[in-house]
């Protein structure tokens, strides 16, 4: 495990079985424990880690957990063609997807940087490779794109609850430096996949 200056202990946890690894903080969820939590389904395409609940009732009250969602989705490079305008597109997509389409309206948008991530996946994905990150405190989610072309895939994280939520707060773009790709099998090639494979699920 490896703790960082905030005093937040890292662990790498697995996803998608075992098909992809990165740094979460320790204690924090997964996808398995979230369902027996909501008792609901996740969709293959998604994992979720989120901060553990609270135990006091006045804790309980104001509690606005923190949570990672990982989406496998199709590329939408034709919705989408611009990499800067990639974290705006994924951010109103997630909102919609979240029954939160009053916001889309009021989202501004926030300055576009890009993230380094691990060399094998820039070296398996080439030149094409893109990675995006926005912040948008508006409606409180940080995202992160990477974008694999040769892959037929956009690979979106996205961080929520961090402004309003008094749990330390880990750095998205920190967690994706760790991103390790172990079973590239996961997406297929760009010219296989069917199209809408990859989607935003209703959650």
């Amino acid at each position: 495990s490896i703790i960082n200056k905030m005093n937040v202990e890292y662990s790498s946890r697995m996803m998608f079985g075992g098909a992809m690894k990165m740094d979460v903080p320790s204690d924090w969820l997964d996808t398995e424990q979230f369902m027996d939590i909501v008792r609901r389904p996740v969709p293959d395409n998604q994992e979720i880690f989120i901060a553990p609940q609270p135990t006091t009732k006045d804790e309980i009250a104001d509690f606005k957990p923190i949570a990672i969602f990982v989406d496998i989705l199709e590329a939408a490079i034709e919705e989408c063609p611009n990499s800067m305008d990639l974290p705006m597109f994924h951010v109103i997509e997630i909102l919609k997807r979240d029954e939160r389409g009053s916001e889309v309206e009021t989202l501004q948008s926030s300055p576009v940087v890009s993230f380094p991530v691990d060399k094998s996946i820039q070296t398996e994905v080439g030149d094409e490779l893109v990675s995006m990150t926005a912040n948008f405190e508006g409606c409180d989610i940080e995202v992160c794109v990477i974008r694999m072309p040769n892959k037929g895939t956009d690979l979106v994280f996205s961080l929520h609850g961090q402004r309003t939520s008094q749990n330390p707060r880990p750095s998205l773009v920190n967690i994706m430096r760790s991103l390790v790709i172990q079973e590239w099998g996961l997406f297929g090639g760009g010219g296989e996949q069917e199209p809408g494979e990859f989607q935003y699920l209703g959650s």
